[in-house]
């Protein structure tokens, strides 16, 4: 995502991934971040529609390993089962943490 006042990136990977970038917990969850360059506050008015095809596929992705857990845990184990499901959520948040940074479109929100 682009900043609209100094048209450099608003933020990187790890600051949307894993802090409030600038705003209060209630403001982050509102869709409101500041621009790591400039400071100014910025709010995500809507996503591409790639992410929601992303977050479609994610789910049926989800939905099938779950259905079929019960059938392959007998085959490779609990743990390796396990294992993998703990890598495809991982591999999902991170697709999904950099689809919404790259997928985003912001705007300068009104004080």
């Amino acid at each position: 995502m682009t900043c609209p006042s100094c048209n450099k990136e608003a933020t990187g990977f790890y600051r949307y991934a894993f802090t409030l970038q600038g705003v209060s917990p209630f403001k982050s969850m509102q869709g409101y971040l500041t621009c790591q360059h400039c400071g100014v506050l910025l709010k995500v008015k809507m996503f591409k529609k790639q992410l929601w095809v992303f977050l479609f596929a994610a789910f049926i992705v989800v939905l099938s390993f779950a259905y079929k857990f019960s059938d392959y845990v007998p085959k490779f184990g609990f743990n390796i089962m396990a294992e993998v499901w703990i890598a495809i959520v991982t591999g999902l948040f991170v697709l999904f943490t950099v689809g919404m940074r790259k997928y985003s479109h912001v705007e300068k929100a009104e004080k």
